[in-house]
């Protein structure tokens, strides 16, 4: 029994013996992964079945089973990202992580090879599989890092994509990468930007655990595990056959279903619609991507450029004609805010951008969590006890509520609307509207910025971003299209001339 003379431990030792003995297993790691394995056989069957003409051609492309994919990528993304930890922390285990890392490359390369031949024009070149491969590089990077770096890297990884495309990653060689701003076609299109993200926060998680001991609880135990929890554990254990395997023997089945109850065969121009505005989707609105393809469909049909494209006698990456039909097509949409063609399309927006200030909101939301999590989970930060952190801190909001005032007064002498949920009357470029397309939120953020600074709470910092982040998303967004359906050209030009933040 330790006396109060023992020495303490530290955490690298306690958490040794867990990491490093290789017959300890995490259950609820194997678990978990085995969970995530039967929802993502769940997916690829609804796209076995979309595919074969069973269900709605874009079904699994968009609305909630677009989600429910890009939860299903991330749990496999944050599993991989605590189980580099489990093995490899404090100590890297060079051969075991080779050894796994040529299984999963190679995995991914088999992946690449069987696509090519089977969908040539959607191939999947880097998926969930070679995410994980070059996630697994970057995050040895992170091992011994601080959490907070690791976070925070997280989050910049996540926001990478919002603000750094660019037309330099539009080279193929680079879309692995996920800054080109032309996406492009891929059954599995998982990049390393923002994919990063869950896999970092993966990392993180894990050292937190591990640093409070949460772990010890869940090593496997004497006893064996129920039947239907020993099953999920078998697949965890043995997740990357079960991803190679699982899909050809899925879409076998429903080959061979069809072999006997063929689905009816769906009319050319609604599949062809179906799949440009799930292409679409990923860059625009719902709304605007309805219609500008039910536009660009129809002016192929009327140039007889529609049946040639479908039999796949034309290229319509590469035909010159196609290319100046979609640049035709979506001229209508971003002059003077007007679509000469039928459909919703930006003019849904043109009334009001948002049904509600969400903004103030969200901002008010994002100071009492930081305030609460600085409560009950502190961050410890280094600091003097002199006046600079509180001088930098009340900068900040000075400079915050001047940017704020400034933009209203500016807003206020040009006849135009202060709230973000009406519509506006006269597009404001001067001002504090020179500097930034959004002064009002950016003096927001660094109210943030100066109450992290004054009361020594990273969290405010790191809610600052997620406010920030869940700002753009549901309003900056759609205000945007507000500004672009009401004045067109004018507001492309702004937009060339004047960041969205800074």
């Amino acid at each position: 029994m330790p006396t109060n003379n023992a020495p303490a431990k530290s955490v690298a030792d306690q958490i040794t013996p867990l990491t490093n003995t290789r017959r300890s297993r995490i259950t609820a790691i194997d678990s978990f992964r085995g969970i995530a394995l039967i929802a993502m056989a769940s997916y690829h069957f609804a796209w076995d079945l979309e595919f074969f003409g069973y269900i709605d051609p874009g079904t699994t492309g968009a609305g909630l089973w677009k989600l429910y994919a890009r939860m299903i990528a991330s749990s496999f993304l944050f599993l991989a990202g605590f189980s580099l930890v489990l093995g490899h922390y404090p100590t890297l285990r060079a051969r075991s992580f080779a050894i796994r890392f040529t299984k999963i490359a190679g995995a991914a390369l088999v992946i690449t090879t069987a696509t090519w031949f089977a969908f040539p024009q959607s191939f999947i070149f880097f998926g969930i599989l070679h995410s994980i491969a070059a996630a697994s590089l970057v995050g040895l990077l992170f091992l011994r890092l601080p959490v907070i770096i690791t976070l925070l890297a997280a989050i910049a990884a996540f926001l990478a994509p919002l603000y750094l495309r660019s037309s330099l990653f539009d080279l193929p060689a680079l879309w692995w990468v996920g800054l080109s701003e032309t996406l492009p076609r891929s059954n599995d299109y998982v990049p390393l930007l923002p994919w990063l993200a869950p896999f970092l926060a993966g990392i993180a998680a894990a050292r937190i655990a591990l640093s409070r001991q949460w772990l010890n609880r869940a090593v496997t135990g004497e006893g064996p595990p129920p039947k239907w929890k020993g099953a999920l554990m078998t697949a965890g254990r043995h997740s990357l056959a079960v991803y190679l395997l699982h899909q050809p023997l899925l879409i076998g089945l429903v080959y061979l279903f069809s072999l006997g109850f063929p689905a009816a065969k769906p009319d050319p121009v609604a599949l062809r619609g179906a799949e440009c505005v799930a292409m679409c989707r990923q860059q625009d609105s719902e709304r605007f991507c309805a219609a500008f393809c039910d536009c660009t469909l129809n002016k192929m049909l009327e140039e007889k450029l529609f049946t040639a494209w479908n039999a796949g006698e034309i290229d319509g990456t590469k035909d010159d004609r196609i290319a100046q039909n979609r640049r035709t097509v979506h001229n209508r949409f971003t002059r003077n805010g007007r679509s000469r063609c039928k459909g919703p399309a930006m003019n849904a927006y043109r009334a009001k951008p948002l049904n509600f200030p969400w903004p103030p909101l969200l901002y008010g939301a994002a100071i009492l969590i930081a305030l609460a999590l600085g409560r009950l989970h502190p961050i410890g930060v280094v600091h003097s006890n002199g006046w600079a952190p509180w001088i930098a801190g009340s900068s900040f909001i000075v400079l915050a509520v001047s940017l704020d005032l400034w933009a209203v007064k500016t807003l206020i002498d040009r006849k135009t609307t202060v709230l973000p949920h009406r519509g506006s009357s006269h597009l404001v470029t001067c001002g504090p509207f020179r500097l930034t397309r959004n002064p009002i939120y950016l003096g927001y953020t660094f109210v943030m910025v100066g109450l992290g600074l004054i009361m020594l709470n990273p969290w405010f910092f790191i809610m600052a971003i997620v406010a920030t982040t869940i700002t753009t998303s549901f309003a900056v967004r759609y205000e945007e299209l507000h500004l672009h359906s009401r004045f067109g050209f004018e507001f492309e030009r702004y937009c060339r001339k004047t960041s969205r933040w800074l």
